[in-house]
């Protein structure tokens, strides 16, 4: 697996230490071995994981400031949190999820690759939110969770104002973009840029959304459980 990433990643000129390559084999090997167990991921060819997977959250990794703090919301088998970690060591990670078992597995893996500053969460988003740590990461990021209306009621609330939202998203996003002007207006933000990348022939067009939080968003939301996704903004 060691020589599949580094064939990847050299592909797409990703810079990497040895042992950055190594842990996310390492990582690979955890998600195999548990995979069943926790069903974390209906991809497991190890070149599919490489790209799939590892290289699309790597190649967001520039999108982060400097020792920043991350909130990875809904971040199941640990994408883009685990990898973006090894890759950006200075980032601070919370992992939050409402399955406990995915939690489970993602504490194991921190603590078999002594990844530091990461802590997991086993909470749902809108209950979390109306804790300490509502608006107060640097970012927040989100990858597959859901469409942008009610990603943007999930995320936002977590980010302080000047900071951003990074949601991962296919490239037809535009279509997003399009539907989510109210979403936009009550969870005070704004598109700061689409930070678009693609892969070979088997994977998507990808984009990351880049969404900049300009004030403080009503206690209100996120609103209940299930409700952002039954009756989007």
């Amino acid at each position: 697996m060691v020589e599949i990433i580094k064939s990847v990643f050299d592909r797409y000129n990703i810079i990497y230490k040895e042992e950055q390559i190594v842990k996310l084999a390492k990582f690979y090997e955890m998600l195999i071995r548990e995979n069943e167990k926790y069903n974390l991921t209906s991809i497991t060819d190890p070149y599919n994981v490489a790209t799939k997977h590892f290289l699309d959250c790597v190649l967001i990794q520039d999108l982060f400031k400097p020792n920043a703090t991350v909130a990875d919301i809904g971040c199941g088998a640990g994408f883009p949190s685990i990898p973006l970690k090894i890759m950006r060591p200075d980032l601070q990670f919370a992992l939050v999820d409402s399955l406990g078992k995915r939690i489970k597995f993602l504490e194991m893996v921190i603590n078999e690759l002594e990844l530091t500053n990461m802590l997991c969460f086993h909470v749902r988003c809108e209950d979390f939110a109306q804790t300490e740590m509502r608006e107060s990461f640097d970012h927040v990021t989100a990858r597959a969770v859901a469409n942008l209306p009610t990603l943007l009621e999930y995320c936002m609330p977590f980010v302080k104002v000047g900071g951003t939202a990074i949601l991962m998203k296919a490239k037809s996003a535009n279509d997003e973009i399009g539907e989510s002007k109210n979403a936009f207006d009550l969870m005070k933000s704004r598109l700061v840029e689409v930070f678009e990348y693609e892969f070979d022939e088997l994977v998507s067009r990808r984009a990351a959304l880049v969404i900049g939080k300009y004030g403080i968003i009503d206690k209100k939301y996120p609103r209940a459980k299930g409700t952002p996704q039954k009756n989007p903004l």
